[in-house]
C-alpha cells in the first residue's frame, strides 16, 4: 500500500458526511456483494457492532439537524412547520433550525431510524489508517477483553467494507474517489483472499493430560443445504438457504477415547459399545465411537459441571457453518472430492484413525475430522429445511431421531458430504461427537 497521506477535512465534505452516515448504521442482513456481507465483514451482527463502537466513542449519534436533513425532504420539513405554525419559507437548513429552536419533540417524532457518524475520536482513527496503517498497529495499546476491543483487525475489516461498498456505488468527486482508488486494488484482494485471522485456539482441561481444543467460528450467516443443481444432493438437504449463527467455539477434534474414559471414569457411566473388549489402549487419539445420543449428551452434561464451561452438543446449523464455512463450499477443503483428506470407505482403512491424521482435510475454521472417522451427533432434532432454531427442533427430547452428520470410516462419497444429513432414535455402532461452546465466554 502507498504511503501517501491523504489530507482533507471529513467534517466539511458533504461526500465524507453521505459515507459515513449512510454505511455507519445497521444494514440489511441480506445486504450482499461478492458473497461477503457487513455482518461477515464484522464477525458479528450490525447492531452489536454499532453498540460496542458508541461505547467506545468511535461513533455517535449524529445531531438532530443532521439527522433530519438526511431523512426528511423540504416538502415534509414544510408541513412539520405548518403544523407547529411556524414560517414555512426559506432551505432545509433553515426550516430545521426553526423547527429545533421551537419544538424539537416535533421533529424527532418523524424519524424513523438513527443516523450515526464517526466521533473526534472516530475521525482520527480513521485518518491515521488510512494514511498510514502501521503506526495504528504499532500503537494500539494492548486490551484484557477482545471481544470489547476495537482491534486494528476489526477496524481494518470495518473500513475496507465501508469503502468497498463506496466503490460499488460510485462515490466520486473529491478526494474520496482519490483514496478509494487508491485502496481498491488492496481491497478486493483482501476479500478474494479470504484467510481472516480467527485468533488462537483455547482448550479446557477435563483432567490432566485430557484436554478438549476450540477453534473460534465467528457470528454471521451461511450457505446450509445444497443447491438445486447439485445431483448429489439427498431432497431433505434442500432448499439451499440462509442462516445466521451467533459465534460459538467448535471443538478442533471430534471427542476422543481418552477424553471419554475420564467421563466414564469419574462417573461410572456405561462404557461405549466399541469398548465390549475393554478400552483400546492402541485408540486413545481415536474419536470415540459407539455412543448414543443420551451418552453424548451426558458426557456434555458432566463436563459442563466439572469444568465450569458451558459445553454442549452442537446444533446442526452450527456444525454445517463449523464445516463448510460461508461459502456453501461441498466439504470442508473446497468443491473437489479428495479421498486422501479423510478416513472413509475410499481410504480402505475400514476403522477409525486417530483424530489429527488429516490435515489437510480441515475446515476454513481449521477444525480436523468434520468429514470420516465417525459420524457425529448433534443436539437437533430431524425435521424438514429450511433451518429455524425456534421451531421444535432444538428442543431437548431423546425421544426423538436426532441427527449426526459428517460420515465415517464406511461412508461413501455421496454421504461424505458438508450438507448431508443422517438421523436415527439413538444409536449407531460408528458414531461419535463433537462439543461446542456459545461464544463468548471466558477460558480462565
Amino acid at each position: 500500500m502507498s504511503k501517501k497521506t491523504f489530507a482533507y477535512k471529513w467534517e466539511q465534505s458533504p461526500a465524507h458526511v453521505w459515507f459515513l452516515t449512510t454505511f455507519l448504521k445497521p444494514r440489511l442482513s441480506d445486504d450482499h456483494f461478492m458473497g461477503v456481507d457487513w455482518q461477515m465483514a464484522l464477525g458479528e451482527p450490525p447492531a452489536k457492532a454499532i453498540e460496542r463502537f458508541m461505547v467506545q466513542g468511535v461513533l455517535v449519534r449524529a445531531p438532530l439537524n443532521v439527522q433530519a436533513d438526511m431523512q426528511l425532504t423540504l416538502d415534509q420539513l414544510k408541513k412539520i412547520c405548518q403544523a407547529q405554525e411556524l414560517k414555512v419559507s426559506g432551505r432545509k437548513g433553515e426550516l430545521i433550525a426553526r423547527l429545533i429552536a421551537a419544538d424539537q419533540a416535533a421533529l424527532l417524532a418523524e424519524l424513523d431510524e438513527n443516523i450515526f457518524q464517526c466521533s473526534a475520536r472516530g475521525h482520527k482513527l480513521a485518518e491515521q489508517y488510512l494514511s498510514n496503517p502501521e503506526s495504528v498497529l504499532r500503537n494500539t495499546p494492548p486490551q484484557k477483553k477482545e471481544e470489547d476491543t476495537l482491534t486494528p483487525q476489526k477496524m481494518r475489516k470495518i473500513l475496507r467494507w465501508l469503502l468497498l461498498e463506496g466503490i460499488v456505488l460510485g462515490v466520486v468527486g473529491n478526494a474520496v474517489y482519490d483514496l478509494l482508488k487508491e485502496l481498491g486494488g488492496e481491497i478486493i484482494e483482501a476479500f478474494e483472499n479470504k484467510q481472516p485471522v480467527w485468533g488462537k485456539f483455547k482448550t479446557i482441561s477435563l483432567a490432566p493430560g485430557a484436554k478438549l481444543e476450540f477453534c473460534y467460528v465467528p457470528a454471521g450467516e451461511f450457505l446450509m443445504g445444497s443447491a438445486a443443481s447439485d445431483r448429489e444432493a439427498y431432497d431433505d438437504e434442500k432448499p439451499q438457504h440462509r442462516v445466521y449463527v451467533d459465534a460459538f467455539y467448535l471443538g478442533k477434534y471430534p471427542v476422543t477415547n481418552a477424553q471419554y474414559r475420564v467421563f466414564v471414569q469419574k462417573t461410572g457411566h456405561r462404557q461405549p459399545y466399541r469398548w465390549k473388549d475393554g478400552f483400546p489402549h492402541n485408540k486413545v487419539n481415536h474419536p470415540v465411537s459407539g455412543v448414543s445420543w443420551s451418552d453424548a449428551v451426558a458426557f456434555c452434561e458432566w463436563a459442563a459441571r466439572a469444568t465450569g464451561k458451558p459445553i454442549r452438543l452442537l446444533t446442526e446449523a452450527e456444525w454445517e457453518k463449523g464445516a463448510r464455512g460461508t461459502d456453501g463450499r461441498i466439504y470442508p477443503w473446497g468443491n473437489t472430492w479428495q479421498p486422501a483428506y479423510c478416513n472413509t470407505k475410499a481410504s480402505g482403512i475400514k476403522d477409525t484413525t486417530p483424530v489429527d491424521r488429516y490435515p489437510r482435510g480441515h475446515s476454513p475454521y481449521e477444525v480436523y475430522d468434520m468429514i470420516g472417522n465417525v459420524w457425529e451427533w448433534t443436539s437437533t432434532i430431524y425435521q424438514p429445511y429450511p433451518y429455524k432454531a425456534d421451531d421444535g427442533r432444538e428442543a431437548s427430547d431423546k425421544s426423538k431421531w436426532h441427527v449426526f452428520r459428517g460420515g465415517s470410516y464406511l461412508t461413501e462419497k455421496r454421504r461424505a458430504r458438508a450438507a448431508y444429513r443422517a438421523h436415527d432414535d439413538d444409536f449407531w455402532s460408528n458414531v461419535g461427537f463433537r462439543v461446542g461452546v456459545a461464544a463468548p465466554f471466558s477460558f480462565l
